[in-house]
């Protein structure tokens, strides 16, 4: 079976030819330099990231480009999980009109997906390395959940076997609430209640994620979380769980299922 990737990249080298090393291994100085992408991404310091990265690299990325890119990745996959990052390849391409491009490919995982393939690419220069590209691959059949999702979803069904809908009108986010009223929520898990059944307590298992990106300052990124699960009144249920990162944390913006026929 294919696996299906979720592929974001922003690299900028102009190829000659490539040279691979049979067995590879990391510079402390290259180590150092990816230590420091992580740091730097996960507090989200995007302009040090653009300052510290090559001059070539400079020369075809805007500072905004590549602020815009870099919170796409961190919003899709997460925070970085600390040490997971396991180095496997490394490759030069050689120019005859510009410095050497190192190239070094990792398996890592983050907070949102346990599958990462990350490639950083580094131009030699005679004050040292400099980042020239970053590039990842998320494999979406290992998708992860985060414990603040977790729990918002688990809150979720036990206010819904109490039939508890104010409460979980009121623990929405801001937008969905523009876009929807207490009254036709309400309604719409009373529906859902009485479709389903109870929940099989246990029995969700997340198989998809998504992130649904937004261009524009008034519309929030979200999150979207598939799950299989199972109900007294139909075995098999496929629920989708929507989020909305907030500053004062995950927020539910939506909800949706399809009970598959037994």
């Amino acid at each position: 079976m294919n696996k299906r990737y979720l592929r974001q990249s922003i690299i900028i080298i102009g190829l000659l030819f490539t040279l691979t090393g049979c067995e590879p291994s990391e510079s402390s100085e290259e180590k150092a330099a990816i230590t420091q992408f992580h740091t730097q991404l996960t507090a989200a310091q995007y302009h040090d990231i653009y300052i510290n990265s090559s001059s070539s690299f400079k020369d075809a990325t805007s500072e905004k480009d590549l602020t815009t890119f870099l919170e796409q990745a961190k919003s899709h996959l997460g925070s970085y999980n600390d040490d997971s990052t396991g180095f496997y390849k490394k490759s030069t391409t050689v120019k005859t009109n510009g410095p050497s491009i190192t190239r070094l490919y990792y398996h890592s995982s983050f907070a949102k997906y346990a599958s990462v393939e990350e490639v950083f690419s580094f131009e030699e220069t005679d004050d040292g390395i400099t980042l020239a590209g970053y590039h990842y691959e998320a494999s979406t059949d290992k998708p992860l959940e985060l414990a603040e999702e977790k729990i918002v979803i688990a809150q979720f069904r036990t206010q819904l076997a109490a039939s508890q809908y104010h409460e979980i009108y009121t623990a929405t986010s801001s937008t969905f609430k523009d876009k929807i009223s207490e009254e036709d929520l309400t309604k719409v898990l009373e529906k859902s209640k009485s479709d389903l059944g109870s929940y099989n307590s246990e029995s969700a298992k997340i198989y998809k994620r998504r992130v649904l990106f937004s261009t524009k300052p008034s519309i929030p990124s979200l999150n979207r979380l598939n799950y299989r699960s199972s109900f007294s009144r139909y075995p098999s249920v496929e629920e989708e769980f929507t989020f909305e990162e907030t500053e004062n944390g995950v927020k539910l913006a939506g909800y949706g299922y399809t009970a598959l026929p037994q």
